[in-house]
């Protein structure tokens, strides 16, 4: 076999072995829409949604924002990926 066609299939072999479907969940606000007067606080949950028997094991989320309209005052982080205040989950606080 030539030197050419060792590597393409090499080549070939190495892109099927690292061709694995990645699944995505999806990130989403509640409620997605709210009315609030001028100096008012408001609340919004950030919630993921996975597909049935899927597992986040790592995450990270960066939200913008125009802080000329909206100043963030406060997070608390759930419990989905477990309970942070046992070191079940890190959330790089």
């Amino acid at each position: 076999m030539n030197k050419f066609l060792r590597i393409y299939l090499m080549a070939m072999l190495m892109g099927l072995l690292a061709a694995v479907p990645a699944m995505a969940i999806t990130i989403g606000f509640q409620p997605a829409a709210q009315t609030v007067g001028l100096g008012n606080s408001v609340s919004v949950d950030i919630v993921a949604s996975l597909g049935s028997n899927e597992i986040v094991a790592a995450y990270d989320l960066d939200l913008s924002y125009d802080s000329t309209i909206l100043s963030a005052t406060n997070v608390t982080f759930g419990t989905m990926l477990g309970d942070p205040t046992i070191f079940e989950a890190l959330t790089g606080r």
